[in-house]
């Protein structure tokens, strides 16, 4: 990897595509936050239509939002077989990876902070493991999604029960 910064505005000057590419991934942008209004909404009125008009339940909407992450990113492999690894390697990942690497990433050893002495003030900190693909990332996302919720979820029925006894929940408060 480069030391040298790419400089956004003197590629667009210098390549009109570049320009094109960003035009094109606004409309792109646009388009899917107007969708993914739509899903959250769809996804909202579902849970709350099968809960008989319950309370909602937030952890279920984002969890099911990341399946539906791993259910698109599914398309883009070649084999079934192919993407039952990758989802094996992205469950696997995120303890032994991605949380390491969230809470101290590695220091890339080429920038002024590294070469000062200081890798805690690293400007280019280097995430470990290659888990940066396309059709990776959704399903990564996933497994993040599903292994935060479960630590939430496993929090809420051990040390959050004996909170939630102390303080008892209003009839109108929203799960997470």
């Amino acid at each position: 990897m480069s030391d040298t910064k790419i400089n956004d505005q003197e590629a667009v000057e210098r390549d009109q595509y570049v320009q094109e590419g960003y035009d094109q991934y606004r409309k792109l942008e646009v388009e899917a936050n107007e969708r993914a209004e739509k899903i959250a909404t769809d996804i909202v009125n579902e849970i709350i239509k099968t809960n008989d008009g319950e309370k909602f339940n937030m952890s279920l909407a984002i969890l099911s939002v990341g399946k539906a992450l791993t259910h698109l990113a599914s398309y883009l492999y070649d084999t079934e077989q192919e993407f039952l690894e990758d989802v094996k390697k992205a469950r696997t990942a995120i303890p032994t990876d991605v949380i390491p690497a969230l809470l101290r990433p590695e220091p890339c050893g080429k920038c002024e902070a590294c070469r000062d002495g200081r890798p805690e003030d690293c400007e280019h900190p280097q995430v470990r493991g290659s888990h940066t693909t396309s059709r990776f990332l959704p399903i990564l996302a996933d497994m993040l999604l599903e292994y935060d919720l479960f630590n939430k979820v496993l929090w809420m029925y051990t040390a959050g029960r004996e909170q939630d006894q102390e303080e008892p929940k209003k009839e109108n408060d929203v799960t997470e």
